[in-house]
């Protein structure tokens, strides 16, 4: 089952303190409405909602629309944006090795994501939070996973260079 838009939004304003204004400019709009995108909207369920649509709205009311006519299209276009996200965390992967992070930093930081979800999954508590805990250390651990295998293919390249 996939989150509201307005939830994720607002968990990384939650875990990103004072970014949202920053996104004003590069979406054209008021810097007070970056803040709305994080708050449910007004609808019939919730007329007293204060946020205001987003640009994850956008994406997803696409994909909405595709699907009925086209699901695998629809499936493409979602899966684009996972590829999207696996590709900048390669190109920084790469970026630290040509800023000389070594292939042992790198591997470092992707097994302390790892351990990260263990320490979240063995607290005393499976409630609900537990679960979202480790689904986020997931996430982080797949990003680390995905830089470190960018690092490796720069350290790859630059050794090929040597020879």
């Amino acid at each position: 089952m996939h989150k509201a838009t307005h939830v994720i939004i607002a968990s990384f304003y939650r875990d990103n303190r004072g970014v949202a204004e920053t996104f004003a400019h590069p979406f054209g709009v008021n810097s007070k409405v970056p803040s709305s995108w994080g708050r449910p909207k007004a609808s019939d369920a919730n007329p007293h909602g204060t946020g205001q649509g987003n640009p994850l709205d956008q994406a997803e009311r696409l994909i909405n629309l595709v699907h009925p006519i086209d699901p695998a299209r629809a499936r493409e276009m979602a899966q684009n944006f996972v590829s999207l996200v696996d590709d900048l965390d390669h190109s920084a992967g790469v970026e630290q090795a040509r800023e000389k992070l070594s292939w042992a930093e790198a591997l470092a930081r992707s097994i302390c994501e790892h351990s990260d979800i263990a320490g979240a999954l063995l607290k005393d508590s499976s409630d609900r939070g537990t679960y979202e805990a480790a689904l986020r250390e997931i996430h982080e651990a797949k990003s680390a996973l995905q830089k470190l295998e960018g690092a490796i293919y720069e350290f790859l390249e630059a050794e090929v260079g040597k020879e």
